[in-house]
């Protein structure tokens, strides 16, 4: 290993890793039908793709993609835990 994993890339890497395991699954279920597994190759890439794309952004939705929550959604988690009464 050189290093840790760059955040951005952890979502993309979920997203192809279940998209994996579910062609793997389909195919020894149902045999190798190439239509199913060509829709599902495409949508996990597009998805793969999309979440990076999203995840380099500097937006709220970027950084709970990235698992990098800022301030002022740290800010709105303790409103909501002081509105409920947890500590």
């Amino acid at each position: 290993m050189t290093g840790p994993m760059p955040p951005r890339l952890r979502a993309p890497l979920v997203i192809i890793g279940a998209g994996l395991a579910t062609g793997l699954a389909d195919v020894a279920v149902r045999g190798w039908a190439t239509t199913p597994v060509v829709i599902l190759a495409a949508t996990v890439g597009l998805a793969a793709i999309g979440y990076w794309f999203v995840g380099g952004r500097d937006t709220d939705r970027a950084a709970l993609i990235r698992r990098e929550p800022d301030e002022r959604q740290a800010q709105q988690r303790l409103q909501v835990q002081a509105l409920v009464g947890r500590p």
